[in-house]
Order: C-alpha cells, then sequence, then structure tokens
C-alpha cells in the first residue's frame, strides 16, 4: 500500500513539473489595463421590448405545461374508460359462452 502511494506521488510530481514548464509566463509583459469599458446604452423602449419578449416566453411555457397537464389527464380518463369498457365486454362474453 505503502509503494502504491509512493508511486501515485511520484507521477503527481512528474506530472506537475510538466505542466509547469509547458506554461511559458513571460513577466516582463506589460498588461493592458485601460478603464475604457463601456457597457452598450439599452434605450428604455429597448429595454421594455426584452423583458416583455422573456415575460411572453414564459406566459408560452406556463399555457404550454397547463396543456400538456389537462392532456395528460384527459388520456389517464379515457384509458381508464377504455378499460372498463373492455371488461365488460369481456364479462359479457363470458357469460354469453
Amino acid at each position: 500500500m505503502k509503494t502504491f502511494a509512493a508511486i501515485a506521488f511520484a507521477i503527481a510530481i512528474a506530472l506537475a513539473t510538466t505542466v509547469s514548464a509547458d506554461t511559458n509566463i513571460d513577466m516582463d509583459e506589460a498588461i493592458d489595463v485601460s478603464a475604457n469599458f463601456s457597457q452598450p446604452q439599452v434605450s428604455q423602449s429597448d429595454r421594455l421590448k426584452q423583458v416583455r419578449a422573456k415575460l411572453e416566453k414564459q406566459n408560452e411555457m406556463l399555457v404550454r405545461k397547463q396543456i400538456e397537464t389537462l392532456r395528460l389527464k384527459n388520456e389517464i380518463e379515457l384509458t381508464k374508460r377504455t378499460q372498463q369498457a373492455f371488461n365488460q365486454m369481456m364479462n359479457n362474453l363470458e357469460q354469453v359462452q
């Protein structure tokens, strides 16, 4: 068990030195940091369009979910009715024989 841990440790050290050797970062290179960040100007009407589009999408998803719930509920009810009708028909056939 100790030899396995020693081998794993040696592999980890070898990989760590390989990774650090592959990443060449030039510390002498200056990083250009300018404070000229400008966020795009969004007009009030554009913002309202975005909010309206988001709300319409949410409403559409809600309606689709409600429709799917109703469809599933009706399908379950139809399945129950079909099963009852089938059982009744089988009972009638058994009584005739």
